[in-house]
């Protein structure tokens, strides 16, 4: 018997997402995206601005991720 090996590639793509969380302490999240769903992997909580920052920076490099800011 013979296989054929193809190679899958999933259609995904990252974003991080700095989000204002309590008296300006941020989290930080990477968001999965596959087609219309996507899901949230909590990297940081509740750090300052500039761990917030840093921490999206070497993120968005790992997965070369587009960096999104959310102040709510």
């Amino acid at each position: 018997m013979t296989y054929k090996i193809t190679e899958v590639r999933i259609s995904n793509y990252y974003k991080v997402r700095t989000q204002l969380y309590l008296d300006n302490k941020f989290n930080v999240d990477l968001l999965a995206w596959q087609g219309k769903k996507y899901l949230v992997y909590r990297q940081a909580f509740a750090i300052s601005k500039q761990d917030a920052d840093q921490q999206a920076k070497e993120q968005s490099n790992l997965f070369n991720a587009k960096i999104v800011e959310v102040l709510t």
